[in-house]
């Protein structure tokens, strides 16, 4: 069977969907890395060295943002929460910023004071790991034993008088570690998203290719003067493919003028739109089916892998 690759990629402004910082695009995630401003969390979040021995990493929220009041990003935290776990014989020891104190000691840290958010990244700790006898190892992030929020970590936004914010572990589940001494971790994400505005115009734009033979590009767009019909001007036909070998991606709409085939689609706003692509090789055919979701955007760059 032949494989054949499509490449969607979205021309809305990236504004909305990405943070305005160059840190992990991941909100109310906090995470060890070996920088205070990590940019890849897995590459961030390992260390390789000899050992025993003692190394410096740091732990850092990532672009804090409070979903809880004024859903907004966070300008300076008022303290945080949460539970270290490294692994057997080894001992993490915390610096903490200034104007900051721990209500409690590590690896139990209730911390309060303000903290402010950098590029992105709030500093919640200079950590200092060692060992005597240890080689490798793994670390967890876990919750206080008496957590302000059941079943999460938790922040605080100093500018909002102190209200709580969920956190979650940068490794994407509590199951997973945060970081890796001399092991790797694997990196799912989760965490939460900021509200976006829906956009007015977006498009998708659709490559096709099986073996070096290119498709003509289509576009799915929605617009504020679209209609789930024709739409004139709006709409581009596509000729017939060549009665040679071919690979052919279009837009079916036999009852449009112009039709069946077209390289555009233009329907009205969200929230929930269907495109059909038809997908043709020789005199093989098959459908797919293209839906732009409800905001916010869950793709900027996917692929989809079919057989032919």
């Amino acid at each position: 069977m032949k494989k054949l690759f499509f490449a969607m990629s979205a021309l809305a402004a990236l504004s909305l969907l990405a943070p305005s910082s160059g840190v992990a695009q991941d909100y109310n995630q906090i995470g060890i890395y070996t920088t205070p401003t990590p940019t890849l969390i897995t590459a961030d979040a390992e260390w390789n060295g000899a050992m025993p021995g003692q190394l410096t990493c740091y732990l850092v929220c990532t672009n804090p943002f409070n979903d809880n009041t004024t859903q907004a990003p966070i300008v300076q935290l008022g303290g945080y929460e949460l539970f270290i776990t490294a692994p057997a014989g080894f001992q993490v020891i915390a610096e903490l910023p200034p104007n900051t104190f721990n209500l409690r000691n590590p690896p139990d840290f209730y911390v309060s004071g303000a903290i402010d958010v950098v590029d992105g990244a709030a500093l919640l700790a200079t950590l200092t790991i060692g060992t005597f006898s240890g080689t490798e190892g793994l670390l967890y992030l876990e919750i206080n034993p008496d957590p302000s929020i059941p079943g999460v970590m938790a922040i605080t936004d100093a500018s909002d008088n102190f209200s709580l914010v969920a956190a979650y572990p940068s490794s994407g589940d509590w199951a997973n570690p945060v970081f890796g001494i001399n092991m790797s971790i694997p990196y799912l994400g989760c965490g939460s998203e900021p509200p976006v505005d829906p956009p007015t115009d977006f498009s998708v734009v659709v490559d096709g290719s099986v073996n070096g033979i290119q498709a003509t590009r289509i576009i799915a767009t929605v617009n504020a003067n679209g209609t789930p019909g024709y739409d004139g001007a709006l709409e581009i036909p596509l000729p017939a493919p060549p009665p040679t070998d071919y690979v052919s991606v279009s837009f079916e709409h036999a009852d449009w003028p112009l039709g069946p085939r077209f390289q555009r689609d233009t329907q009205d706003l969200f929230p929930h739109k269907r495109f059909n692509i038809f997908i043709q090789k020789l005199f093989s055919l098959i459908s797919k089916c293209l839906e732009l979701l409800e905001q916010p955007i869950q793709f900027i760059f996917c692929k989809i892998i079919s057989e032919i």
